[in-house]
């Protein structure tokens, strides 16, 4: 059933992307497909509509003045944005945690659509509007761009009843993107010189990117065999392809001929990437040895970019590079404008008040120091928590994303709380190692001892080695009573200097730590904290972190009964509860869950097994644990067996597929088809043997025509 559900899903993605997507480079699919939008919206006949200010999501201000409802942000607006974002991250296999990341994610979309509005109204001040006409024209194109095929047309006359209600929607999306280009327009200015500037002052790293090699290679264990290779397609008795796809062990593109297309420096290890850049077009370097092995390389062609000539050449590049000036530029414009003219907005919305304030004081999350943290605690907690018994408890009624982010500046005021007890350890362990002589010194004096020392340390290390060789030379020549008893002396004095030097070494290290300990005092000044005061404020910082770890356990636990599959959730409970085996189960399947592409391709995961096995043991220990565990629920047990047999399957051990198998039916002999399901993993480990014999007694008839040929 699955797999049936994966199959549709691609092709209704695949027909959403045809319909809307292609050549649509202002919005995304959500914006075109207004599945979130009240359905007065999906009217398209204009009415006027006067809306109260409660029913804006933001409405924004200039000079402290409410700016037309035109210009404000309504609640569809920012669904929509939002279904388009969360679809465009789903695709990538990334979903967004609804508690721990949403709420960010839809305060900087709001922010982002607020900074349209702004841009709009000064397009409607500066008259920078596109006419009917030019809209009309836009719409036209985009039409004839992709609703190109009857079976298009088809879909957007289902969806939308008709190709005029299909471009009467588009219509104020195109309007809105066509002001936004033309503001963009005229407030910013690319000059060629500002170009050359941007290329001298990255220079290295456009030059190192944008040099490229496109190559082929054939990967093999022996040397002998990479040289026997290279014989047989310099002799024309096989082609650099074929030798690829019946050698090369690289399963990730032996198959296409060892094709490995365009790559730049950086992007393989460096014996191989020295080879391939400085190869000559049309030629076969190598064998070439990695730690992976011995490579030929067929150098099929390369780009070169090192001067600004070249750089204007490659118009792709040159076209990027000036459009992210623009935009750089446009950024600039845009945020002075906001400041000179005192745009601010006031939302409707309790959850994004509260990130927005968060965003705020953090000053875009470049303030996490305790000092802000707390000052957002305090703000934030008389809203979410309530008095209990006598003590303060999280409200399990307050929004759980409300929840979320406190349990996120929590979080963070305890690493702080960590950073600052690992200064003071290490100054109490400093402290302990470090004689007192050398801790009254000054940093000055301490610097003027070392230096002594260091000249001491060199001259020892080289009467050391001058005995060294005195040994060796008196070792080689005719061994007499006399030399016998020189070497002894030697012997005893190469020892008494180790010693000495060893000595001094110590000392050295201890005038190291002195120096350390000042650097240390010097923390803790910055901190406010005395030395003296350093045992105290370890067990405030402990017991700080501990009730910071109970409120965060407690509104952990609220949000795990809110939503028992966020991922984020899970890895922190994991975090603060290890024991819990209900939260360790779920964060087992987690894990696997994302080795799954892995295991799901037989030869990407052949490729990367020394990787990824040792982990996937890990985990399959973890939840065997549980499993086998008598002191856990049947339910628990049952699921944890259900997991590590699909993982054996999944990863092709079946005889321990059975063998689990077999535990489950002792377990729970009702379990429906136990039996069944176990004769099928036999009768699929026996014919995995039987394809593999066939395998390995082709791959040897293969290798014994090749050695007789």
């Amino acid at each position: 059933m699955r797999d049936f559900i994966l199959k549709w899903k691609v092709l209704i993605i695949w027909a959403i992307v045809i319909i809307f997507t292609a050549g649509i480079v202002w919005w995304g699919v959500a914006s075109y497909i207004d599945l979130g939008a009240p359905r007065a919206q999906q009217d398209y006949t204009p009415q006027e509509y006067v809306p109260d200010r409660s029913e804006a999501l933001a409405v924004i201000t200039k000079d402290s003045t409410d700016l037309h409802h035109s210009y404000w942000l309504m609640p569809y607006e920012l669904s929509q944005r939002m279904q388009e974002k969360t679809e465009y991250y789903r695709n990538y296999g990334q979903n967004i945690d609804e508690m721990f990341q949403a709420p960010y994610l839809e305060l900087n979309t709001a922010k982002s659509l607020m900074d349209n509005k702004i841009v709009e109204y000064y397009a409607d001040q500066a008259k920078l509007a596109p006419t009917q006409e030019q809209i009309d024209k836009q719409v036209e194109t985009l039409i004839a761009q992709n609703i190109n095929t009857d079976e298009i047309k088809q879909l957007v006359v289902q969806r939308y009843g008709s190709l005029d209600n299909y471009k009467a929607y588009i219509r104020p999306y195109l309007e809105e993107q066509m002001k936004l280009d033309n503001v963009k327009a005229k407030v910013t200015e690319v000059t060629e010189e500002d170009i050359q500037a941007y290329f001298e002052t990255n220079k290295e790293e456009i030059t190192s990117e944008n040099n490229q090699v496109k190559a082929a290679h054939i990967l093999v264990d022996e040397l002998e065999q990479a040289q026997d290779i290279l014989k047989q397609i310099q002799d024309g008795q096989i082609t650099f392809s074929e030798a690829a796809v019946q050698y090369s062990k690289d399963t990730s593109n032996s198959a296409n001929g060892g094709e490995l297309d365009w790559f730049s420096r950086g992007q393989m290890v460096q014996s191989f990437e020295d080879a391939a850049f400085t190869g000559e077009v049309g030629t076969i370097v190598g064998p070439v040895e990695t730690s992976y092995g011995y490579h030929l390389i067929d150098i099929q062609d390369r780009r070169k970019l090192e001067t600004y000539e070249d750089f204007v050449g490659n118009e792709e590049l040159y076209n990027q590079t000036k459009t992210q000036l623009q935009n750089e530029e446009y950024t600039e414009w845009l945020k002075s404008y906001k400041e000179e003219n005192h745009f601010n907005y006031i939302l409707n919305d309790d959850v994004l008040n509260v990130y927005d304030k968060y965003q705020k004081m953090t000053d875009n999350y470049e303030l996490t120091d305790n000092l802000t943290m707390n000052e957002f605690t305090s703000w934030l907690e008389p809203y979410i928590l309530v008095e209990k018994d006598g003590e303060k408890h999280i409200d399990a009624e307050v929004d759980p994303r409300n929840i979320a982010v406190y349990i996120t500046t929590l979080e963070n005021m305890n690493a702080n709380f960590n950073n600052q007890m690992n200064i003071l350890d290490n100054f109490k362990t400093v402290k302990e190692k470090t004689p007192e002589d050398y801790i009254s010194m000054s940093v000055e004096q301490l610097k003027s001892v070392q230096e002594v020392k260091d000249k001491e340390r060199v001259g020892l290390e080289d009467e050391i080695v001058m005995i060294e060789e005195k040994m060796a030379e008196t070792g080689q020549s005719t061994q007499t009573a006399d030399t016998q008893t020189y070497l002894e002396n030697l012997n005893q004095e190469f020892t008494a200097k180790k010693s000495e030097l060893d000595l001094l070494e110590d000392e050295i290290s201890e005038i190291t730590n002195a120096k350390r300990y000042h650097d240390l005092v010097e923390q803790l000044v910055q901190e406010n904290i005395q030395a003296d005061q350093v045992d105290e404020v370890i067990n405030d910082l402990e017991e700080q972190i501990k009730a910071n770890e109970t409120k965060i356990v407690e509104g952990l636990s609220i949000l795990y009964q809110y939503n028992t599959t966020s991922t984020q959730v899970i890895n922190l409970l994991r975090k603060y509860q290890p024991e819990n085996s209900e939260v360790a189960l779920k964060w087992f399947q987690n894990q696997i869950d994302q080795y799954m592409m892995y295991l799901n391709d037989e030869e990407i995961f052949r490729q990367y097994r020394m990787i990824l096995e040792p982990q996937l043991l890990q985990y399959q220990l973890g939840i065997a644990k549980i499993a086998q565990s008598e002191e856990e629920p049947m339910e628990r047990r049952v699921s944890a067996y259900e997991i590590l047999v699909t993982l054996m399957e999944k990863w092709g051990k079946y005889d321990e597929e059975v063998l689990y198998l077999e535990e489950l039916k002792a377990l729970q002999p009702e379990y429906e088809d136990i039996d069944t399901i176990i004769q099928q993993v036999k009768d699929a480990a026996v014919k995995k043997t039987e394809e593999l014999e066939k395998l390995t007694a082709q791959s040897t008839d293969s290798s014994d025509a090749t050695a007789t040929q």
